[in-house]
C-alpha cells in the first residue's frame, strides 16, 4: 500500500473510531435513554436534543470517509490552494480496493439488515410517548455505531495486514 493511501486509511480509521470509540459497549445509547425517568421531561428533551447533533456528525462523517474509501474523488491537500482540479482517487492496489469495497458492503449490508429487523419490531410495537421514541431511536443508533466499530476493526486489519 502507497504511504498516501496508508495515511488516508489510517486518518478514515482515527475519524470513525473518534465516532465511536472501539470500547463503547453495544447499547450505550438505549442503556443512557433507558435512565430517564417518564417525568423528567426536559431531560429527555436534551437527551434528544444531543442525539440529533450527534447524529448528524456521525451522518456527515460517515459520509466524507466512505466518499475517500471508496468514491473516485479524495481530497488532496492541493485542493484547498488550487481548486476542484486536483481531486485524485486513493492509490491502491486492486485487491486493496476490493479489500476496503468489500468492506464497506458488509457495513452497509449489516446496517440496512439490522435496520430492517428494528424497524419491523418498532412498527410492532404501539407508539407510546416521547421516551419510547427516544429509546428507540438510540437503539437505531446503537446499531449504527456497532456497525462502524466493525468496519473501523475491518479498515484496520486491511491496513495492518496488507503488505
Amino acid at each position: 500500500m502507497k504511504e498516501q493511501a496508508r495515511l488516508t486509511l489510517e486518518r478514515a480509521i482515527r475519524a470513525m473510531d473518534k465516532l465511536v470509540p472501539p470500547n463503547q459497549p453495544v447499547g450505550f445509547h438505549k442503556a443512557e435513554a433507558e435512565r430517564i425517568r417518564p417525568d423528567e421531561h426536559e431531560r429527555l428533551r436534551e437527551f434528544i436534543f444531543s442525539m440529533q447533533v450527534v447524529s448528524a456528525g456521525v451522518e456527515g462523517t460517515l459520509s466524507g470517509v466512505m466518499k475517500v474509501l471508496v468514491g473516485e474523488n479524495v481530497l488532496t491537500p492541493s485542493l484547498t490552494n488550487k481548486g476542484w482540479m486536483f481531486w485524485k482517487p486513493l492509490l491502491l492496489t486492486e485487491n486493496e480496493k476490493r479489500a476496503i469495497e468489500s468492506a464497506v458492503i458488509r457495513y452497509s449490508e449489516a446496517t440496512a439488515a439490522e435496520f430492517r429487523a428494528m424497524k419491523n419490531a418498532f412498527e410492532r410495537q404501539p407508539q407510546k410517548d416521547d421516551l419510547t421514541g427516544a429509546v428507540a431511536w438510540a437503539s437505531l443508533f446503537d446499531v449504527q455505531s456497532s456497525c462502524i466499530q466493525q468496519l473501523s476493526k475491518d479498515l484496520k486489519e486491511i491496513l495492518y495486514v496488507t503488505p
